[in-house]
């Protein structure tokens, strides 16, 4: 999935379902300790410089 593009709220979703079947349908503890949820990107703010903020106002 990481290799295909697949961002973080997509990968922990699948992930939680995962989860569910190992832990209900076929109880293997063993693989969802393996399971990692994957964070979101911070993104970094925008800051304009002193001339575009003069060229707004």
């Amino acid at each position: 999935m990481k290799e295909r593009g697949a961002g973080a709220p997509t990968f922990n979703s699948r992930l939680a379902v995962m989860s569910f079947f190992f832990a209900t349908a076929c109880p293997r503890p063993e693989t969802k300790r393996h399971m990692r949820y994957q964070r979101a990107a911070k993104k970094i703010p925008v800051v304009l410089s002193a001339e575009v903020v003069t060229r707004i106002l």
